[in-house]
């Protein structure tokens, strides 16, 4: 079972995953930003070229980093949990999008924050 844990104090924390339809193939990767209340602050969803899965998960940390530096956040801690992966399986299939703080996010993405928030585990299939 996987749960996803708060940042310390004045902390954040990024999620990133990539993910991968074929190995090399169809790939994206996406990301969430939080801070130490769980709060949503920014997110995206990026479609990458056909390439591997190491390329996906790499460039969703980089494109992570790059957006945390873009919004002025420099004390960051990186996972991977469900909320990246759903971002990541929703790029592969060929969507690009970039969400903050206030956008209206997918519902399946609000739900699985939610879960995080409450502290709840999933089962990873």
């Amino acid at each position: 079972m996987i749960s996803w844990k708060k940042p310390l104090e004045k902390e954040y924390k990024l999620n990133v995953d990539g993910a991968s339809k074929g190995n090399p193939g169809l790939v994206g990767g996406g990301g969430v930003l939080r801070d130490s209340n769980g709060t949503f602050l920014a997110g995206f969803s990026h479609h990458y070229s056909p390439c591997t899965n190491m390329v996906a998960e790499t460039r969703a940390l980089l494109d992570g980093l790059c957006m945390c530096r873009d919004l002025g956040v420099q004390l960051v801690f990186r996972e991977a949990n469900m909320a990246a992966d759903f971002l990541a399986k929703m790029a592969s299939d060929g969507s690009s999008i970039d969400f903050l703080y206030g956008d209206e996010v997918p519902t399946t993405l609000r739900g699985i924050l939610r879960t995080d928030r409450w502290k709840l585990p999933y089962l990873r299939r």
